[in-house]
């Protein structure tokens, strides 16, 4: 009985704390243009954050992957895997404070679309314990197209979005999957892509590289064209890690160990 209740508890202290980690990208930055986040003043630097590895390429120089892993994380940065990348331009409504003025400017996405920390063993071998949805991402569409007032409702309103329905419906499939499972990850990426395309009324372009999806998308921003590219698979790219990521991760393993034991 005790042990049963530690075991709940122990799941409520993950899940509460995977609501705080990933509901607002606490201290890691906008997740939505996280590849090129903090880079405007370093042009040259401007996409270091991407690489042309997938997950495969990556686990053929695990030893050096490995190596590059501790050197990020003494800045605060970890390696990722992403399932899709989508990148582009979308419309945010902004009110100037000091003019009382109203308007709308175009912004970058530059983003993973579900993505999970990899983790590395001593011996370099490496896995995936949670996907993540890039909610930063589906936010900047939803505010998109309605003001505060709206979005709750449109959220809430399973008439009116199949976005919404589509987030609940990608969770369900993610949970618990770990590295293993990737191919349908990337599967979930193309439906999140697919659908949000449509809230965004932005039909979106394939390409081939993570570098070739973000180039066009900063050209976009910088038109002011609202447009979307996608690049399909699964590339590894370095970023932030989110304040309290490693204490949910713990709590992940620990609740896994004792389940399996159960």
């Amino acid at each position: 009985m005790a042990d049963d209740l530690s075991h709940k508890y122990l799941l409520y202290l993950r899940d509460t704390s995977r609501q705080i980690l990933f509901s607002n990208s606490s201290g890691a930055g906008n997740y939505s243009k996280v590849l090129v986040e903090g880079r405007a003043r370093k042009k040259n630097r401007t996409f270091s954050r991407i690489t042309d590895y997938s997950m495969a390429k990556l686990e053929s120089k695990s030893a050096e992957a490995y190596r590059a892993d501790i050197n990020l994380q003494g800045k605060g940065f970890g390696l990722f895997c992403s399932a899709g990348i989508l990148c582009g331009s979308y419309l945010s409504s902004r009110t100037s404070r000091k003019k009382g003025r109203s308007g709308k400017s175009f912004k970058t996405l530059a983003a993973p679309v579900i993505y999970g920390r990899i983790i590395f063993e001593d011996n370099g071998e490496c896995d995936i314990n949670e996907w993540i949805i890039n909610y930063d991402l589906a936010t900047c569409f939803y505010t998109e197209q309605f003001d505060e007032s709206q979005e709750i409702d449109y959220l809430l309103n399973e008439d009116k979005v199949s976005g919404s329905n589509t987030i609940r419906e990608i969770e369900d499939v993610i949970e618990g999957k770990e590295k293993d499972s990737l191919e349908l990850i990337k599967e979930q990426a193309d439906i999140f892509v697919e659908d949000f395309s449509k809230v965004a009324e932005t039909q979106y372009e394939i390409v081939d590289t993570p570098l070739d999806a973000i180039k066009l998308g900063l050209e976009a921003v910088e038109n002011k064209e609202k447009r979307l590219y996608y690049c399909k698979g699964d590339w590894i790219f370095n970023a932030p890690i989110p304040d309290g990521l490693n204490t949910y991760t713990a709590l992940e393993e620990i609740a896994k160990e004792l389940a399996n034991k159960n």
